[in-house]
């Protein structure tokens, strides 16, 4: 269940950063985790007061905390804690939009919504299925045209 909710973070987070604070198991020593968006290594880690952060990539965390005896009960009850934060956040953002704009109108973005990924899904998949080679379609001239180009102020 901890990796389908680190992946649950890692894909539907509405927060950049998120923070727990995790003790070792059979002792008093206290480790700090951090999330980040958009780092190739999301996760980083390290005992309370040290200054070095160990990074860690979404497949690493979990064995990188095992090794280090975090309690992982404990950080997945936090994690778990922060989802179910970020759902009553949605849930309050969905109730408000209903009363400004009106269920209607709400109800219809949702289904123009699952269309789309619906024809997404099936687009890729016909791409998928396609038995042309990818080397019949020419690739792309580039040219470099001026390279003293100064920044617009």
């Amino acid at each position: 269940m901890l990796k389908k909710q680190i992946d649950f973070i890692n894909n539907y987070s509405i927060d950049d950063q998120l923070y727990w604070r995790v003790n070792q198991l059979y002792t008093d020593k206290e480790y700090e985790i951090q999330w980040r968006r958009d780092e190739a290594a999301p996760w980083r880690y390290r005992a309370v007061k040290d200054e070095t952060w160990q990074e860690a990539t979404n497949q690493q965390i979990i064995t990188d905390l095992s090794k280090l005896n975090i309690d992982l009960v404990h950080f997945e009850a936090g994690i778990r804690g922060c989802i179910l934060q970020q759902v009553i956040f949605a849930d309050m953002i969905c109730k408000k939009a209903k009363s400004l704009l009106g269920s209607e109108a709400i109800e219809k973005a949702f289904a123009d919504n699952q269309a789309f990924m619906n024809e997404i899904i099936n687009t890729i998949s016909d791409l998928t299925k396609s038995k042309k080679p990818a080397t019949d379609n020419p690739k792309p001239f580039l040219q470099l045209v001026q390279s003293n180009m100064k920044p617009l102020n």
